[in-house]
């Protein structure tokens, strides 16, 4: 089975003495958060429509588990760290368990407030 995640690559980095950068976009952005959660905090449980959201961990510890919106779900889970970047194709449901005090940044293709002021960001209940 083809993974539900899709790690990706920065497209540039480059360090020296000053320190260093990571050029995660050239385009397909049009939205970006920082995340600062806490060890234990529980986000997510939702799925985009339209956005493929790609995360970035920028310090700490994530546990992100995917399922797709079938009757009966497939479910995979990853732990990412420090340093990884990975996307979210739409109409996947995603839930993010913080393992320890962390830092991320979010990014939308789209964006999540749409053009007609509603939002593409919809809760699934499992039954």
């Amino acid at each position: 089975m083809e993974s539900l995640f899709k790690i990706l690559k920065p497209v540039f980095t480059n360090s020296d003495e000053r320190g260093s950068m990571v050029q995660l976009f050239q385009e397909n952005c049009n939205q970006a958060n920082v995340l600062r959660c806490k060890k234990g905090a529980l986000r997510g449980n939702h799925y985009h429509k339209l956005n493929t959201e790609s995360f970035y961990v920028v310090e700490g510890e994530v546990e992100v588990t995917l399922k797709t919106l079938e009757q009966k779900p497939v479910v995979e889970t990853k732990t990412f760290s420090k340093g990884d970047f990975f996307a979210i194709p739409p109409n996947i449901n995603h839930e993010l368990l913080f393992k320890e005090d962390t830092i991320m940044t979010a990014f939308y293709d789209k964006g999540v407030i749409l053009p007609d002021k509603t939002t593409d960001i919809y809760i699934y209940i499992y039954i």
